[in-house]
C-alpha cells in the first residue's frame, strides 16, 4: 500500500518540531541552566540561601564566631556571639551584602552547587566550616581595654597569624543579619552610615594614621643596612634652653626639633648613643639620619616593609603612603620633607596592620610575614625588608627602649618586651595620636602588637600602658 504522502509530510513536520522542543527544552534545563540561575532577577538563588545554613566561623581554638540559627518559615539567619569580632567575621545578609571573613570564605561557607550535566540536573547548596588563626577571648579583651576610645590594634605571631585585629568604635554585626531586611535592620544601617565616628571603617586594616616615633624603627634599620650610622656612634648635642614655644630644653638642626631628650643632659649637653637615641626618640637624630641617607634610599626601604603596596590579606586594605604630593620629596621644601618624614611625620599615612608588619619582621630576621586570618593558610614570607643581622640589632635597641625609654611603661613583669612609642602629630589643635608597635618576650618573639589611640595623647601615658596589658593578655592566650 502507498502511503498518503499528505500524512507523510505531516508527520516530518511533527517529528521535526518534537525535535526541536527537546532540543530546546534540553538547551534551557541543562546547558544553559547555570547561566539562568545565575540571572539578578532569578531568586531561586536568593531561596536556597534563606533555606539552608551556613558553615560555622570558629576561632582558634573552636569557640564560635558565626553560626547560622534557623527563624520563621524555615529561613536562616547569622548569630554572632563575639560581636567584637565583627571589624575580623564581618556580617552576612542575603540582601545586605557580606563582608568580612563572611565575604573572603564565602566559598566554603556556603556554595550553591549549580547543575552540572550530565551528573546533576538539580541546584543544592553545600557549606563548609571556616576556621580562624583568631583567639576569640583574646579580641574581646582587648576591644574592652580600648574602652571605647576611636583606635585599633593588631596582634599577631610573628609569622603572620593574626591573633586580635581591633577596630574601635564598631558594629553588631547580630542586628545586620536579618534574614531578610526589616525595618529594623535598615535603620540600624542608614546610622551606622551616617555615624561621623565611622563604625563600619576597619581602623585596623583601612584608618590611616601619622606613624610619628614608630616610623623611626624604619628610618634606623635602613641606616644601619646602609651603613649612613655605627652601631658605636655617639651623638652629641647643646640644648637651647626653655621659652614660650619649648617648656623644656631642646635642641634643632634647623629642620626638626628634639626637647625629649633634656632627661638625660648633664648641664645644657647631652651625649647619646644609637640605642638610646631610638629609645629616648630624638627627633634631631633620625631627622640626620634622613638626610644622610637620601629620599631614594629611605623610600625604598620603607617600600621593602610594604609601604605603597596592598597588603595581602583576606579583609580588603588600604596601602601606606609615603607622600600625597608628587614632589614632596622632590619640590623647593625636599630637605625639610625629608628631615621631617625620617622622624615619623612629614605626608606618612599608615594603617595599624601595616606598623604590625615592621614590628614583626624586626621580630622576624627581617622578613615580613604575610598576614593570615584563615587557619588553613600556610605561613609565608611577602618580603624581605632587611637582614636578619640588622633585625637582630633592630631588637636590641627596641628592648633598650622597652627597658629605659619611653617606651617603658609597656613593659610586662617577668617578661622582656621591645617596643617603640610614637606621638604623631594630626590635626593643628588637636590631641596627637598615641601609638605603641613591639613584640614579646624580646629574645623569642611569640607575639608581636601594634596599637593607636586617635587623639590619645602622649604615647608613654596612653598607648605604652595599654600595649602591657594587651601583651600580657597576648601572651597568656599563646601560652
Amino acid at each position: 500500500m502507498v502511503p498518503n504522502r499528505g500524512i507523510y509530510r505531516l508527520a516530518l513536520v511533527l517529528y521535526a518540531a518534537l525535535a526541536l522542543v527537546a532540543l530546546a527544552f534540553g538547551y534551557w534545563q541543562v546547558i544553559a541552566a547555570p547561566e539562568l540561575l545565575r540571572r539578578p532577577e532569578n531568586t531561586r538563588p536568593l531561596e536556597l540561601v534563606l533555606h539552608n545554613p551556613r558553615g560555622t566561623i570558629l576561632d582558634r581554638t573552636g569557640a564560635v564566631l558565626a553560626r547560622s540559627v534557623p527563624g520563621p518559615e524555615g529561613i536562616y539567619r547569622r548569630e554572632y556571639p563575639v560581636p567584637e569580632a565583627a571589624p575580623v567575621v564581618g556580617y552576612f545578609n542575603p540582601n545586605l551584602g557580606r563582608a568580612g571573613i563572611e565575604a573572603a570564605a564565602d566559598g566554603t561557607l556556603q556554595q550553591v552547587r549549580w547543575p552540572q550535566w550530565p551528573w546533576s540536573l538539580q541546584a543544592g547548596v553545600v557549606a563548609g566550616d571556616a576556621r580562624l588563626t583568631l583567639d576569640a577571648g583574646l579580641q574581646a579583651q582587648v576591644f574592652r581595654l580600648l574602652g571605647g576610645r576611636p583606635g585599633a590594634a593588631v596582634v599577631m605571631t610573628p609569622d603572620g597569624a593574626v591573633l586580635a585585629l581591633v577596630s574601635s568604635p564598631t558594629f553588631d554585626p547580630n542586628r545586620l543579619a536579618a534574614g531578610q531586611p526589616d525595618e529594623a535592620t535598615l535603620a540600624y544601617l542608614h546610622m551606622l552610615q551616617a555615624d561621623a565616628g565611622a563604625p563600619l571603617l576597619n581602623r585596623a586594616t583601612q584608618g590611616q594614621y601619622a606613624p610619628g616615633s614608630t616610623f623611626k624603627t624604619v628610618t634606623l634599620a635602613a641606616a644601619l643596612e646602609l651603613g649612613a650610622v655605627r652601631p658605636d656612634e655617639v651623638f652629641e648635642y647643646q640644648l637651647n634652653p626653655r621659652d614660650a614655644s619649648h617648656p623644656v630644653p631642646w635642641h634643632t638642626n634647623g629642620f626638626v626639633t628634639c626637647g625629649n631628650i633634656y632627661l638625660l643632659a648633664s648641664g645644657n649637653r647631652v651625649r647619646l648613643d644609637v640605642a638610646r637615641a631610638y629609645a629616648w626618640s630624638c627627633n634631631v637624630t633620625h631627622a640626620n639620619l634622613a638626610l644622610r641617607l637620601g629620599a631614594p634610599a629611605l623610600l625604598d626601604y620603607a617600600r621593602r616593609f610594604g609601604f605603597e603596596s596592598t597588603i595581602p590579606f583576606e579583609l580588603p586594605t588600604v596601602p601606606s603612603r609615603l607622600q600625597q604630593r608628587p614632589d614632596f620629596f622632590t619640590g623647593p621644601e625636599g630637605q625639610y620633607a625629608l628631615a621631617s618624614t625620617g622622624m615619623g611625620q612629614g605626608e606618612l599615612l599608615v594603617t595599624p596592620l601595616q606598623m604590625a608588619l615592621v614590628a614583626a619582621a624586626v621580630a622576624n630576621d627581617g622578613r615580613v610575614p604575610k598576614p593570615r586570618l584563615l587557619a588553613d593558610r600556610p605561613a609565608e614570607t611577602w618580603r624581605q625588608a632587611i637582614r636578619p643581622d640588622i633585625a637582630r640589632q633592630m631588637r636590641t635597641y627596641m628592648t633598650v627602649s622597652a627597658a629605659e625609654g619611653w617606651a617603658r611603661p609597656a613593659g610586662v613583669a617577668g617578661v622582656a618586651v621591645a617596643g617603640k612609642t610614637g606621638t604623631a602629630e594630626a590635626v593643628p589643635g588637636r590631641p596627637a595620636h598615641s601609638w605603641f608597635i613591639g613584640f614579646a618576650p624580646a629574645d623569642n618573639p611569640r607575639v608581636v602588637l601594634a596599637l593607636v589611640v586617635e587623639e590619645g595623647g602622649s604615647s608613654t601615658q596612653v598607648a605604652a600602658p595599654l600595649a602591657s596589658q594587651i601583651l600580657r593578655a597576648a601572651l597568656a592566650a599563646v601560652r
